[in-house]
């Protein structure tokens, strides 16, 4: 298989699964859906969360490229560690999850207290809510290794990197686009999506995070057992 499209078909799940965090699309639709000022809201938290993304993402790669590992295509010490350390914490997140008394989802203070919070403070609170996103971390930083690791040239590598980035952004972007383009005829849409959250998000973080959590363990595991 050519190694574009490897690189591509590895960092895609990844990427998906990095995408999926029922909160912070709750939190979205939620402000999207408050009186005057909504989309200026929406619009400062997906830039917020957003460029604490490609923040991570840029200089996450910056450093990962200084890894002996740095384009060789081959399994090292630090990917399996990575990827244990990384699955580890999805499970956490999983058994946590899977814990919790799982009633009727309300929204929290914070949630509410964003619907009418002014551009600034959401802008603020997506950047610093991005970097204590472990959920999105745990599987955005693999995902960066993979990256880097890989033996296709600085081109591909920058692509895939933008693709990551985008659909990692998607739960705050894709929101926040259909009602700049679409107004209040993206509402309906929106507001089905919200219930089918609210009703799911239970069962798809623990099926998320546990589902991910053991592949990335596998891997790590499959990574040491290639240096042994």
């Amino acid at each position: 298989m050519d190694a574009s499209i490897a690189l591509l078909l590895h960092v895609l799940p990844l990427a998906l699964g990095a995408a999926m965090s029922p909160t912070v699309l709750t939190a979205e639709i939620l402000i999207l859906s408050g009186g005057d000022g909504a989309l200026k809201r929406g619009w400062a938290l997906a830039i917020g969360r957003m460029s604490a993304l490609f923040v991570v993402g840029f200089f996450g790669l910056q450093l990962l490229a200084l890894l002996p590992d740095f384009s060789t295509g081959e399994p090292s010490l630090f990917e399996a560690v990575l990827f244990v350390l990384a699955g580890a914490v999805l499970l956490a997140i999983a058994y946590l999850e899977w814990r919790r008394r799982h009633d009727p989802p309300k929204p929290s203070k914070v949630m509410n207290d964003l619907v009418d919070a002014r551009p600034i403070y959401i802008l603020l609170f997506g950047i610093g809510w991005m970097f204590v996103n472990m959920s999105t971390l745990a599987l955005y930083v693999p995902a960066l290794h993979v990256i880097t690791s890989s033996p296709t040239n600085d081109i591909v590598k920058v692509l895939v990197f933008l693709i990551l980035f985008i659909i990692t952004s998607a739960v705050v972007l894709v929101p926040v686009l259909a009602v700049t383009f679409f107004g209040a005829r993206a509402n309906a849409a929106l507001h089905t999506v919200h219930r089918w959250v609210n009703q799911h998000s239970h069962l798809v973080v623990i099926v998320v995070s546990g589902g991910f959590g053991i592949a990335l363990v596998v891997i790590g595991v499959g990574a040491f057992i290639a240096l042994s």
